[in-house]
């Protein structure tokens, strides 16, 4: 008898040890399912993760601008706008960040010109505003390319008498221009050194940089930029972490600034002192 209760009592022990190592791995699928999921949701939905362009109506007219159309050499129509400061035959470069359009940045884009004493001209990416097309790292960065040869064909535009000011996504950009070009100089307003190092900030969980195509990975060129940088960040930069555009800052082999945007967040506003920080800088060179 006491044999057979032994027995029983280990039988019921023996079940239930494997039910719990069912249990355990039908779990452990299912959370390895489900991250699997979320990492290829992530690869087919990064273009609509990283780029969020807004369409404007091709009627609609940018005030105080005029407008530019580019043919890419794929066919596809670029629309840039400019904004004239007639004393000047200096032009600056603005790429904007990875939201909304031209539309929005009118207001700044005059700010742009007046404050940096030249004219402003500046391109919407593929997708977004009156532009055609899907957006991309490298369309990005061969329509950029496109768009300097379209200035300096029609507009006069000589790259030594150029700022480039990228802002946010727009920072990558001129990164890439600057590594390549001879410009004057560049602004970088809360940029960063790679889209996986800010895609790790925001989706921690996720293999960001084993997986992501669009990476303009700034760091890796930084060394390369023999154009002076000025270059600030906001210590509240919710999208874009402060210490990220600080790194990226010590990664510049060239002359440069930092200035340093206190309690602002990603789309704080400049203020004046900004700008005359930025003209004491380039005096200073």
């Amino acid at each position: 008898m006491d044999t057979q209760r032994h027995s029983n009592g280990q039988h019921k022990t023996t079940t239930r040890s494997s039910r719990i190592r069912q249990y355990f791995y039908r779990s452990l699928r299912i959370i390895c399912g489900v991250y699997i999921g979320l990492v290829l949701l992530a690869i087919v939905f990064e273009t609509d993760l990283v780029y969020h362009g807004t369409p404007t109506d091709s009627a609609y007219r940018h005030p105080g601008c005029e407008e530019h159309f580019i043919r890419s050499r794929d066919g596809v129509l670029l629309h840039a706008i400019s904004v004239d400061f007639p004393p000047s035959d200096k032009w600056a470069l603005f790429f904007h960040g990875n939201a909304g359009s031209l539309k929005h940045r009118v207001g700044f884009l005059k700010e742009l010109s007046f404050e940096l004493k030249r004219d402003v001209m500046a391109v919407d990416y593929r997708g977004f505003g009156k532009s055609e097309g899907l957006p991309s790292e490298s369309v990005l960065i061969s329509d950029a390319e496109e768009f300097i040869h379209y200035a300096k064909e029609q507009l006069g535009l000589r790259t030594e008498q150029c700022y480039l000011v990228g802002r946010s996504l727009g920072g990558g950009v001129a990164m890439q221009l600057a590594s390549k070009h001879d410009f004057e100089a560049m602004i970088l307003i809360n940029t960063f050194t790679s889209l996986p190092d800010v895609a790790s900030e925001l989706y921690p969980f996720l293999p960001n940089h084993q997986i992501m195509r669009n990476r303009f990975d700034s760091l890796l060129v930084a060394n390369r930029i023999k154009i002076p940088v000025f270059q600030t960040h906001g210590t509240l930069d919710e999208i874009i972490p402060y210490q990220n555009g600080r790194i990226l800052y010590e990664g510049l082999n060239s002359p440069k600034a930092f200035w340093l945007h206190q309690n602002a967040s990603h789309n704080t506003a400049l203020p004046p002192e900004f700008f005359r920080a930025f003209n004491r800088f380039i005096d200073a060179l």
